[in-house]
């Protein structure tokens, strides 16, 4: 009986470590998703900020032929008007720029996350195995000394076949 205890003690932990390796190998994809995550958030924000700073040209040249048109200086009030709009194109990239970092921080954050947790299963399944097996041996242990007890254990126990 007591090999049985042992044997189904080792098949426990084996199973338990496979468990736990399987977990963690699910974990290390998931951080490695998230750190992808926020590359491609910081990609975006840059072509978004190249975007915007195309617009900007484009508008302050737009702004520029259309005051020549109509006779103005570009001194005054077209001027300020002109830094007004670069003023907010540049907050704009700004803005994109700031939203990219939280967002990469957030992925950042639970890649973290993940990579702690598959830490901790890796952790687990170095100590699954040893764990069952002195799970095993103190049951078997329990088994054999309340045999020696109780005569009438042994029966309950299986240690006789009546």
């Amino acid at each position: 009986m007591a090999g049985l205890t042992m044997t189904g003690s080792y098949m426990k932990g084996r199973e338990e470590q496979g468990q736990a390796e399987s977990t963690a190998d699910i974990l290390e994809y998931n951080k490695a998703v998230e750190q992808e995550n926020a590359k491609a958030v910081q990609y975006a924000s840059v072509a978004e900020q190249a975007k915007l700073e195309r617009q900007k040209r484009l508008m302050i040249g737009k702004q520029a032929v259309g005051y020549g048109k109509s006779g103005f200086t570009q001194a005054g009030t077209p001027l300020s008007i002109m830094a007004d709009t670069v003023s907010q194109y540049e907050l704009d990239k700004a803005t994109t720029q700031w939203n990219a970092n939280i967002q990469a921080g957030k992925y950042e954050s639970q890649a973290n996350i993940y990579g702690a947790s598959a830490e901790a299963q890796r952790q687990k399944a170095k100590t699954a195995l040893p764990r069952a097996l002195l799970t095993g041996a103190m049951s078997a242990g329990n088994i054999y000394a309340a045999s020696k007890i109780n005569p009438l254990a042994r029966y309950y126990t299986g240690m006789y076949n009546w």
